[in-house]
């Protein structure tokens, strides 16, 4: 008892009792004020922690967290020495061409206001292998100490490799939101690869190579060349379309592969063909008298052998420019204001191609003036022929006529189905969709603007507390006057 009224007088003790400097500590008001503000603590801790929090995740989803990309793929023969499948340098840029960015945004009903800020924010890079990489980096350190044509030609024989590219869409910068630059740059990857189809994976249509005419229009030996060169030209189609197969292939609708069609091709030419065009000459098969088709066959005459004429020049210059031509010249030059001259690689192969092409044509004109002038030597030693020898050589037209149409129908369905089904398959492959750097709904950034909100409010809160028990138990002494 006695200790306890000792500790309540010295609690109690009046301050003008007390030493002027010195400052109570009352643990017991401050423990009392803690739990009075407890409550307003706790209510600003939870409100203004969430208001810290709101505006953290609004200032996250107004950041921008990366471009999106997407990665795609080509798989074709050449690729890998960055070829197209024409031989020719495969242009990559095209991705970001006005016809492919228009088609995309079209598609997804965007501003074409757009456009330029879509095109200049589009940016693609190829995906070498690490291999490929230094081995290319030995090359060009080699180059720089001796810079010799030879060894920009192995540069140039290597290649880069890169069959794989990233395209990345910085979609804030051109002004659109990051689902919709995500949905955009999928939708450009789409379109290039309609593009890349139409102008690399098309079926040859058979109609561009074989013009439909009505024989019945033209004199029998007429109708017997447009037949040749009708089966001439559907041979060349089904060779040009066997060439790019990589697998046996045989049509489900039609029944028949490349090779059974080629078949049925030269069968014609061999036996129908040709049993039609003796016929006629033979027994000089004319509508017309024999003056007025003689006539006739030495104008059409006249006419190939100019055509074969220019066809000959023609030649003749493809052969002086392959003489003149040093395949892929790269000239380099240490004069800073000499511009570097650079052949477009495959265009001396295309110069063969369409040498070789000429060449056929040429043999093509040759044969059918060989041919009319077999058919005017018939009718000089011959007699009109008869209605018989006319109704036959109808009736052998007919049936020629018949069997190619057929043919055609054959070749037209087999290869739409090869194109649809097994040619250029996954020329252009999406590895992977677009794809944008996610935004986290609570950051790193948010929760230490939460901590730091919190810490400040407890802090406010501790002082409060220390600062009303140190008041209360430190009274101001009333003035003595």
């Amino acid at each position: 008892m006695e200790d306890n009224r000792k500790e309540q007088i010295s609690r109690y003790t009046p301050a003008e009792d007390r030493e002027d400097d010195a400052i109570r500590i009352d643990f017991y008001l401050i423990g009392d004020y803690l739990k009075r503000f407890f409550v307003l603590w706790l209510a600003l801790a939870v409100a203004l922690g969430s208001i810290a929090a709101a505006f953290g995740m609004w200032a996250q989803s107004t950041t921008y967290s990366g471009d999106a990309k997407a990665l795609i793929g080509f798989e074709f023969e050449g690729a890998e020495n960055g070829l197209d499948p024409n031989g020719q340098p495969l242009d990559v840029s095209k991705i970001s061409s006005p016809m492919v960015v228009t088609e995309a945004m079209n598609g997804l009903g965007l501003d074409l206001l757009k456009l330029d800020n879509v095109r200049t924010n589009l940016k693609i890079s190829g995906v070498i292998a690490d291999e490929k990489r230094d081995e290319l980096n030995m090359l060009y350190s080699i180059l720089a100490s001796k810079g010799s044509a030879d060894m920009v030609q192995t540069i140039l024989d290597v290649g880069t490799g890169a069959t794989r590219y990233i395209v990345s869409f910085d979609y804030l910068h051109a002004g659109i939101s990051r689902d919709m630059g995500v949905e955009l740059l999928n939708e450009i990857v789409n379109s290039y690869r309609t593009y890349f189809d139409n102008t690399y994976n098309y079926n040859l249509a058979l109609g561009s190579a074989v013009n439909v005419i009505d024989y019945r229009d033209y004199d029998y030996a007429e109708a017997v060349n447009i037949f040749s060169n009708t089966l001439n030209a559907i041979e060349k189609y089904i060779t040009a379309v066997q060439s790019s197969q990589t697998t046996d292939f045989r049509s489900s609708e039609a029944g028949y592969s490349f090779a059974d069609l080629l078949a049925t091709t030269e069968l014609l030419k061999e036996v129908e063909l040709d049993r039609i065009s003796s016929y006629v000459v033979i027994n000089s098969v004319t509508k017309s008298s024999v003056q007025d088709a003689t006539s006739h066959y030495e104008w059409l005459i006249e006419e190939l052998n100019q055509q074969k004429t220019v066809e000959l020049a023609h030649q003749a210059s493809l052969i002086q420019s392959l003489a003149e031509y040093e395949k892929d010249p790269v000239l380099y030059s240490s004069t800073p204001d000499q511009k570097a001259d650079k052949k477009e690689p495959g265009y001396y192969d295309s110069m063969v191609q369409e040498l070789l092409e000429s060449q056929q044509l040429t043999s093509e004109y040759s044969r059918s003036i060989s041919y009319y002038e077999s058919v005017i030597e018939g009718f000089r030693s011959s007699n009109v022929a008869r209605a018989s020898a006319l109704a036959q050589a109808d009736e052998y037209l007919a049936s020629l006529s018949r069997q190619v149409n057929e043919l055609i129908d054959n070749v037209s369905t087999t290869a739409n189905e090869y194109y649809q089904k097994a040619a250029f398959v996954n020329t252009v492959q999406v590895l992977v969709p677009a794809v944008a750097a996610s935004k986290r709904v609570i950051t790193d950034n948010t929760i230490k603007m939460v901590a730091v909100v919190e810490v400040v409010i407890l802090l406010a809160y501790l002082a409060l507390a220390v600062a009303k028990g140190l008041k209360e138990a430190n009274p101001r002494r009333p003035r003595v006057a």
